[in-house]
């Protein structure tokens, strides 16, 4: 049964509240924008508005409109049913802008080649063709190259993953180590939780494997509401949650360690699988290590997924996954996918790390990408409409932009195409019409001062679409 829409408006702007899109003493729209914006009639503003002001989330003030309360209630927003996924079907359109030559991208999440260590990596892929070229084009029926395996296990102990080498299993990236899991674990019409908004890719594993999802929304700082996934648990048989607790794509949120370790309880108490997505966690732009979700887990609740794509570069499509007892199955599963991961790129993955090279490029990269970062907060500060919201992350590779009333991120990136500038519309991080005002930027970048000019032309396009709805209005 479909909620009444003043619930569904009212819930929406709830949701705003709590993620942090909206601040306190905030200003929500006039009703007549409302309407606007929305579609809907005067009277299911007023009704939206008067339900929020019973959940002690805004108060009117008189000749001068409606404002988030500076101290909002907590309010639990109405989780939607487990339902198949309705997914947009403009994802592939998007990737093919963004990879256009003549489009500037701040759309996909993926490092240039300015940014990597082409020049150790030519020499290291040299000396392994000249070297070991009889081995590399064998097949090799195994859970992935040893010496890899052992740098990870290494490698992996710094988020305070204790694994032995014959524990983990190579796969091909780290979406490919969630979709193993995933097709294991789940059979079709099993529910499957994800944080709200959640990475495309995510929506689209679930959408093929015919799973049902339950969209648990996230705090732009802490991440997935604990509070809400238990309200989850407590109403539809979760089988498993897919999260990324550290710098979350789209987002940026860093969960607290704490509620961490209070997934792992929730994952014993209510018998569900944690499938761990921790590709960004060494991308933390202070150098500083949280504790993954599986270190917490004591009762073999957490299978971990992880991968070096973000790091030196999407084109290997190289990542790993930790099954625990689900080890037996998940090879299985990957023995008729691929067999194996082409060797050279393992060699070459264990060769940089166990030189160094590798941890010596994350600490320049990590630098390079916080002053990224802070060079496109200033920018949209500046150049973008005051009441712009953008997420603060601490590491990784996107912000999360919430744009002010009036403005939809499809129609923006419509206008932005024709100047040759792409970006992720909030549309493709949800199934529901949560995140029309919102949009995803990459500061994967190598800055130049095309970026600058670039990302104040959008911050322009954003003004002209303000003007053009207050215009509607007179």
């Amino acid at each position: 049964m479909h909620r009444l829409k003043y619930r569904v408006i009212a819930e929406r702007i709830a949701h705003q509240i709590n993620d942090g899109t909206l601040a306190p003493k905030d200003q929500l729209p006039t009703i007549r924008m409302a309407c606007q914006q929305f579609n809907v009639s005067v009277t299911t503003i007023q009704s939206a508005y008067q339900y929020l002001e019973q959940q002690n989330l805004i108060v009117a003030k008189a000749n001068s409109g409606f404002y988030v309360l500076e101290q909002a209630s907590p309010h639990p927003i109405a989780l939607e049913a487990p339902s198949h996924l309705q997914l947009n079907n403009s994802m592939f359109d998007i990737l093919t802008l963004c990879q256009h030559p003549q489009t500037y991208n701040f759309g996909t999440a993926e490092l240039p080649p300015q940014l990597l260590p082409l020049t150790h990596m030519q020499k290291t892929l040299h000396q392994l063709t000249r070297y070991h070229i009889h081995e590399l084009v064998q097949t090799h029926y195994t859970s992935g190259d040893l010496t890899l395996r052992k740098q990870i296990a290494k490698h992996v102990a710094n988020v305070g993953v204790h694994l032995h080498p014959d524990e983990l299993i190579i796969t091909s990236g780290c979406q490919d180590a969630i979709a193993l899991a995933l097709s294991t674990l789940c059979q079709t019409g099993d529910v499957v939780a994800v944080e709200s908004p959640c990475f495309p890719g995510f929506l689209q594993v679930c959408s093929a494997l015919k799973l049902k999802v339950i969209e648990i929304p996230c705090h732009l700082e802490r991440g997935m509401s604990i509070e809400a996934l238990e309200m989850a648990l407590a109403s539809w048989p979760i089988k498993a949650l897919l999260i990324a607790p550290s710098f979350s794509n789209p987002t940026g949120s860093l969960m607290p360690e704490d509620e961490r370790h209070r997934l792992c309880q929730l994952a014993e108490q209510f018998d569900f699988t944690i499938i761990e997505d921790d590709l960004y966690s060494e991308l933390n732009f202070s150098g500083a290590t949280t504790l993954a979700i599986k270190h917490f887990d004591h009762t073999n609740k957490v299978i971990y997924c992880s991968s070096v794509s973000k790091i030196v570069g999407s084109g290997f499509r190289l990542g790993w996954i930790a099954p625990g007892k689900h080890y037996a199955a998940i090879m299985q599963a990957k023995a008729f996918r691929n067999i194996s991961e082409p060797l050279i790129s393992q060699k070459l993955i264990a060769e940089l790390m166990q030189s160094g090279r590798y941890q010596k490029h994350v600490k320049q990269l990590r630098k390079t990408l916080q002053q990224n970062f802070e060079k496109m907060h200033v920018i949209i500060k500046t150049h973008f409409p005051a009441q712009t919201r953008i997420s603060q992350p601490k590491g990784g590779l996107v912000v999360w932009v919430a744009l002010p009333t009036g403005c939809d991120s499809s129609t923006l990136l419509d206008e932005a195409r024709k100047e040759h500038i792409s970006f992720f519309p909030g549309e493709v991080f949800c199934e529901r019409a949560l995140y029309q005002h919102c949009f995803r930027l990459s500061f994967a970048l190598n800055w130049a001062e095309q970026t600058e000019r670039k990302l104040r032309r959008l911050g322009a396009l954003v003004h002209k679409q303000i003007q053009k709805s207050k215009m509607m209005l007179t």
